[in-house]
């Protein structure tokens, strides 16, 4: 279970975050009010949970997995120019046992590695970063082969995705500025820039079969 920041050498496969938000953009064009919502949505449901008296942490930690699902599976969509609709935040809920399953050993192995330092931790939660996406376009992967194929993936990119996430720490800024209402906005920016890298990861890697998942609509 090793986890390095060891990304060299990329050379062509190397993606500037630039080229990656510009598709990202491109791809939210007369969607950012409907992302918007998405994100409210999400918000609204994530933390109507966690408040549920004495037991909210724990449903909060069950039902983790199948909303991070859903939205991953909305932002797929919005990259690929698919429909997305606000529905799509709750089919996670269709693969509940497998997207559960899936966001605890997740969340244990970064904890795990954390407790190291929070290096380790950092680059293991880089490392994880493509589970979802894996799940969403893999119907039949089991939670394991997902942990171990985001692993994969992520081998030689877990600096250009840091970088990537780094980039909007100005946009962030003046999110707190307007007080927190530009956020969101600028997650629909995020999610559908990690999505478009996922897509680019997957393209390059030349041993990928995937299928796109029956959450996927046209």
């Amino acid at each position: 279970m090793t986890e390095s920041m060891n990304d060299a050498p990329i050379s062509s496969r190397y993606m500037p975050s630039g080229s990656v938000k510009e598709k990202a953009k491109a791809s939210l064009h007369g969607q950012w009010n409907r992302s918007a919502l998405a994100v409210f949505v999400f918000g609204i449901l994530s933390s109507g949970v966690y408040s549920i008296p004495a037991l909210g942490w724990i449903i909060s930690l069950v039902v983790s997995g199948p909303f991070t699902l859903g939205i991953t599976v909305f932002f797929l969509n919005i990259s690929r120019n698919r429909s997305a609709r606000i529905e799509d935040l709750l089919y996670g809920f269709k693969d509940f046992k497998r997207s559960c399953i899936t966001n605890l050993l997740m969340i244990l192995y970064i904890v795990l590695w954390s407790i190291l330092f929070i290096i380790p931790g950092i680059i293991a939660a880089l490392s994880y970063s493509l589970i979802f996406y894996i799940l969403a376009d893999n119907p039949e992967v089991s939670s394991g082969d997902a942990i171990s194929r985001s692993k994969e993936l992520m081998q030689g990119h877990k600096t250009e995705l840091f970088l990537l996430f780094l980039s909007f720490i100005g946009w962030g800024l003046l999110c707190v500025l307007s007080f927190g209402i530009g956020f969101f906005w600028l997650s629909p920016y995020i999610n559908t820039s990690v999505a478009h890298f996922y897509r680019k990861i997957i393209d390059d890697d030349k041993s990928q079969v995937s299928t796109p998942g029956v959450y996927i609509y046209d």
